[in-house]
């Protein structure tokens, strides 16, 4: 990992206890909107799962490179985000599911392909973590970050990238070829899709004693 282990299992501790002091409020709020069974069960397991998404992180060339590197990002990854020096906030997605956040100063630190293969998840939301308009140019600059990332082990026949923006996010989707999967069997989107959040999180974050998950996707892109 770059860094002592116990220095990680401390950060998870305090990551968790800003959580619980919060009331799991900011986790809460990042679910507003999906159709959750139990919002309260969902929140610890983003939680959870964003422990995870920062562990894996933190294996990968780019930000494993060193101690004191590995340090500075760990140190970024705030509860709250709006108390991270850092520029952004990536919030990987499974659906349009949150099922783990990262902060990061640029995307350079994050080894996205390495991320997707050990962790599956469909989609980036970027943001800026204290919710400040993307800018045209810079929503440029992070598409083709990930673009370069990606597609450097992977071709367009394997992989497509929807793109959406409005002023405060950039959402990249990553397609598989052929994509079959809202379409296949006799859910309806919004079933398959929480299901889908659902084996994610169970898979990723060791649940709670109350374990959820949810999720809602479908495929659309500009």
């Amino acid at each position: 990992m770059g860094m002592a282990a116990g220095s990680f299992e401390q950060w998870a501790e305090r990551y968790r206890a800003a959580a619980a002091a919060d009331g799991y409020r900011i986790a809460r709020a990042a679910l507003a909107g999906q159709p959750v069974r139990d919002l309260a069960a969902a929140a610890r397991l983003l939680v959870e799962a964003t422990i995870t998404c920062v562990r894996m992180a933190l294996g990968f060339a780019g930000v494993g490179e060193g101690e004191q590197r590995a340090g500075a990002f760990l140190e970024r990854q705030s509860y709250d985000p709006t108390l991270s020096a850092a520029r952004y906030l990536v919030t990987l997605e499974a659906g349009a599911h949150p099922v783990g956040r990262l902060l990061v100063d640029g995307l350079e630190e994050l080894d996205l392909v390495e991320l997707y293969q050990q962790l599956g998840f469909q989609a980036l939301a970027i943001r800026r973590t204290r919710g400040e308009p993307l800018q045209p140019a810079e929503c440029e600059q992070l598409e083709a970050a990930v673009r370069a990332d990606l597609f450097f082990d992977y071709d367009e026949e394997q992989l497509e990238l929807c793109v959406e923006h409005d002023a405060e996010v950039l959402r990249l989707r990553i397609v598989e070829r052929p994509w079959t999967a809202m379409s296949a069997g006799g859910q309806g989107v919004d079933e398959q899709a929480e299901a889908l959040a659902e084996a994610w999180l169970r898979r990723h974050a060791p649940p709670p004693a109350d374990e959820d998950g949810a999720a809602a996707c479908g495929e659309h892109g500009s």
